[in-house]
């Protein structure tokens, strides 16, 4: 029989206002939500979900897309402004986060293989997904440095990762589902820093400005299965692991950053049936990301970093179709000198029509720290 195609809509469109200060600028360089339903559940079920997102998060899950979709996300890009003090070297940090740019984070599409070529197993994912982004403009009046003050003191720091991945799921036997992908990144990095430089008599010395732009690119490969225990069907484990990936073209930052560090994803989901009579369903879930191997920086700072995601979705059945509702949280940990947490309380909606083959979602987010996204 003729499969129809799928599109799934995501808007995960933020508007965010300025929080309170925070003490160092919140860490997304490689930890920011590209969108999508699990946005809104804290990441909860990154790890397990079947739609296009997958082919970034965990390729195993593409084997239980049985038919085309489209999927799309659209969100900020969160920027943040920061006073500095003290000294140079180490200075004591008062930032304030924002809302940013917006722009289209996740665009993917997935066919089964019969869908494509008549004949073969499996599902096959294509995707664009932005991964990671800083946007933070540091300034102070005075600073120190060694003998000398620095007055009307910048730094600039911008980044942004973007991966193309093209991947392959398959669904075996008793439960299991594994998968594969090829990731090629595109790392855009620029930073600056520029002042006034005074000695000890007050006089104008020179100061060693900086200004480096470069957009690297690296290849990487990601992996990752699906399990559904035959004995407890209510429960599914995912698990992925993408590897470190290499900049080359970026002569002029890689000395800040050269590596974008791997990323082990480890997963649950549990989903009980039967509320309201059986129209309605209950599904908790959780992941873990662990960044590694990444390199160490004045700017751009890597060390091993580790996020968790906890979230529910109450999946309401209506007469035209089902209205997801979400709640989650999320810690994200500082991964390097100079950065700081971004934890944020999650929720969302979603609507699917039963004779559309369209879906919608949309999600919030409000950091404990301050500010309020919106979509």
């Amino acid at each position: 029989m003729k499969q129809t195609s799928r599109l799934a809509l995501i808007l995960v469109s933020s508007l965010a206002f300025a929080g309170p200060a925070l003490a160092q600028v919140p860490d997304l360089l490689n930890a920011l939500d590209a969108g999508g339903r699990s946005m809104s559940m804290g990441g909860g079920n990154n790890a397990t979900n079947v739609d296009t997102l997958a082919s970034f998060y965990n390729p195993a899950a593409l084997g239980y897309l049985d038919t085309r979709e489209v999927g799309l996300a659209y969100r900020n890009l969160p920027s943040s402004r920061t006073v500095l003090s003290g000294g140079r070297a180490n200075p004591d940090q008062n930032t304030d986060a924002s809302s940013g740019s917006r722009s289209i984070t996740h665009a993917g599409f997935a066919a089964p293989v019969r869908d494509l070529f008549g004949r073969g197993s499996g599902t096959i994912g294509i995707s664009y997904t932005v991964g990671g982004s800083i946007d933070d403009d540091a300034r102070a009046t005075t600073l120190t440095d060694g003998p000398l003050t620095l007055r009307n003191y910048r730094l600039r720091r911008e980044a942004k990762s973007s991966f193309y991945s093209l991947s392959y799921g398959k669904a075996v036997n008793n439960g299991l589902s594994y998968g594969a992908g090829l990731v090629i990144a595109s790392q855009k990095v620029s930073y600056s820093e520029t002042a006034n430089a005074f000695d000890a008599a007050n006089t104008e010395v020179p100061f060693g400005s900086v200004d480096a732009s470069s957009t690297g690119s690296g290849i990487g490969v990601i992996a990752g299965a699906l399990y559904t225990p035959t004995t407890a069907p209510s429960w599914t484990f995912g698990a992925s692991v993408r590897t470190p990936i290499n900049l080359s073209g970026n002569g002029e930052t890689s000395s800040e950053y050269d590596k974008i560090p791997g990323r082990v994803l480890l997963g649950a989901t549990w989903r009980r049936e039967g509320f309201r009579g059986g129209k309605d369903y209950l599904l908790l879930g959780g992941q873990i990301q662990h960044f590694f191997g990444g390199e160490s920086s004045r700017f751009f700072d890597r060390s091993s970093q580790t996020l968790f995601g906890l979230g529910a979705e109450y999946n309401l059945g209506i007469e035209s179709g089902r209205v997801p509702l979400r709640v989650g949280f999320i810690q994200i940990p500082s991964g390097g000198d100079g950065f700081g947490d971004r934890n944020a309380f999650t929720f969302g909606v979603g609507y699917r029509p039963n004779r559309v083959p369209v879906g919608l979602d949309l999600s919030w987010a409000v950091p404990e720290n301050g500010g309020f996204d919106f979509s």
